[in-house]
């Protein structure tokens, strides 16, 4: 196993694995968990019991719920992202977003209708739901160079993705036109208000921490 994350009610487990799996695990403690609230996979369900499951195409990174717990989402090494919607019922309504870019790493629900995505591009993407579903909407630039902004440097970070994989160095890589300047590998809330995060943060391997305004 990857990555987890807890249902907003706490009595489910998403997590995400190598396998190419993602999981829904029933976390509600007989006598612990008393009246635990009724779910789209059921109000009858024991401990650690296995309640979905989900395969996509690559090793899954990062697995995360929208604030109303209705859907979920995760990333995975094949620069896909899934969408689930559970609203209407278990396992849901499964969409497979596949992008133009490297691969992503971690996500991030501002709303229930937008996610923030982030990995080997080194640039945050940016995800809205549209008529037909889910859509790759913009990546945020952060310079004014016109390049940079229509494709975040996506060639330059290849090249440093090629060299790590290859001889396990950031050998003859120029600097990125991007604000990070290795994969971004997590996402977090910085500023919300209500269930909308109107700020979020993103930590790369550079060791950069920055502050964003959600798109």
């Amino acid at each position: 196993m990857l990555s987890l994350a807890w249902h907003p009610n706490n009595v489910l487990l998403l997590t995400g694995s190598s396998d190419f799996k993602a999981r829904v695990f029933s976390a509600a403690i007989k006598n612990v968990d008393k009246s635990p609230p009724a779910t789209p996979f059921g109000d009858k369900t024991g401990f650690g019991e296995l309640l979905a499951e989900y395969l996509v195409g690559g090793w899954v990174h990062n697995v995360v719920w929208s604030p109303s717990g209705n859907s979920l989402a995760f990333v995975a090494h094949d620069s896909s992202i899934t969408f689930v919607d559970i609203s209407t019922g278990a396992p849901g309504n499964l969409q497979i977003v596949k992008v133009a870019f490297l691969p992503l790493y971690d996500l991030l629900y501002t709303s229930e209708n937008q996610v923030i995505a982030g990995g080997h591009d080194c640039s945050p993407l940016v995800f809205n739901t549209t008529q037909d579903g889910w859509a790759f909407s913009n990546l945020i630039a952060e310079k004014k160079d016109p390049v940079a902004q229509k494709t975040g440097g996506t060639k330059q970070a290849f090249e440093l993705f090629k060299n790590k994989v290859e001889v396990g160095a950031n050998t003859n890589v120029q600097t990125l036109s991007t604000l990070h300047q290795n994969c971004i590998t997590s996402l977090a809330p910085f500023e919300v208000a209500g269930k909308d995060v109107k700020k979020f943060t993103t930590g790369a391997l550079d060791g950069k921490l920055v502050v964003w305004n959600s798109a």
